[in-house]
């Protein structure tokens, strides 16, 4: 099961200057980039209904030419929720409570629906008279139209094209923005892996559709048309059932049962060579004794992984140990 609010934490939090810079750019202007500090995750319990909630990304900025500094509350959500305001509104109170600075609540709606605009208060009161009301920055991603950020230099705008709205028609043509958009920006490996992974979440292509993206993507220049289709993780998960079919072949033409394993072996082989270039010897000879399950673990796993290190944690926990 997909963590929807998980993959909108890790985007904004590895690009929360970009996110300002999207979406609040007069804000972002005045902020110290080298001042921004990641403040402990906030735990919020609800005696009465008896549920905890973690407060998803908190960051403390100092402004340009200002005494104070400032809390930039995050909260992503995936689903439409009547209590999310209030909810919202006790995030605050807990955070201005503890630190006495000014907070800037921000929600990022990613539910596909409704689409009628999503509230952007809470109010408390009684009988007609307003005790309070909390008012909150909301970036309803299914009332955007993905055009209006096609031309963006931005990972955030790449990535969070893939759940504004569109025509269903439109699904191959935004992917392939997105991915050409990201192919020029200047980002690390893993920055890269992470905007191309949440795209193909959202925008994982059936038959016709992909057929439409691939004859598209011939449209490009021949250098540009590799690197958008080896960003396309999608293409990974094909390889596995290709793996699979490559093996079946082997195994039928040699009459071996291992041929299934060896052709599922080959292809992982050459991904992980692809993505962190020559394995050790002591990473191949682990790979090499993984059983057929195994290896398409650690191709579903490889989809995910950040680093080469988590590639290393999970040979050395999950390959054969030696006798």
């Amino acid at each position: 099961m997909t963590d929807h609010d998980g993959l909108f934490k890790s985007v904004i939090s590895e690009f929360f200057l970009e996110f300002l810079e999207l979406f609040f750019p007069e804000i972002a202007r005045d902020i110290e980039p080298a001042s921004i500090q990641e403040k402990e995750q906030e735990l919020l319990t609800d005696l009465i209904g008896g549920k905890t909630n973690r407060v998803d990304i908190i960051r403390q900025v100092r402004l340009k030419q200002e005494a104070t500094l400032v809390l930039i509350l995050v909260e992503p959500q995936s689903y439409d929720e009547k209590a999310f305001g209030e909810r919202l509104f006790r995030y605050f109170i807990r955070l201005y409570d503890k630190y006495r600075l000014p907070v800037l609540p921000v929600a990022v709606l990613s539910y596909d629906s409704p689409k009628q605009a999503a509230p952007n208060s809470y109010a408390v009161g009684l009988r007609g008279f307003t005790t309070v009301t909390f008012n909150y920055a909301t970036i309803q991603l299914n009332r955007l139209a993905w055009q209006e950020f096609a031309d963006k230099a931005n990972p955030v705008a790449c990535a969070f094209m893939a759940k504004m709205g569109m025509a269903k028609a439109d699904r191959p043509t935004v992917k392939l923005t997105a991915i050409e958009r990201l192919t020029e920006l200047k980002l690390n490996p893993a920055q890269v892996r992470l905007v191309a992974g949440f795209i193909d979440t959202y925008l994982n292509l059936d038959t016709n559709e992909q057929l439409k993206f691939e004859q598209a993507t011939q449209n490009l220049p021949k250098a540009k048309q590799e690197v958008v289709m080896d960003l396309t993780t999608s293409w990974e998960r094909k390889g596995i059932q290709q793996g699979k079919k490559e093996g079946k072949k082997e195994g039928k033409k040699e009459g071996k049962k291992e041929g299934i394993r060896e052709g599922e072996q080959r292809l992982l082989l050459k991904q992980l060579t692809h993505r962190y270039g020559s394995l050790t010897v002591e990473e191949e000879a682990q790979i090499g004794t993984l059983t057929e399950k195994q290896l398409e673990k650690l191709a579903q796993a490889l989809l995910d992984f950040k680093s080469r290190d988590e590639l290393t944690g999970w040979l050395t926990k999950s390959a054969p140990k030696k006798a």
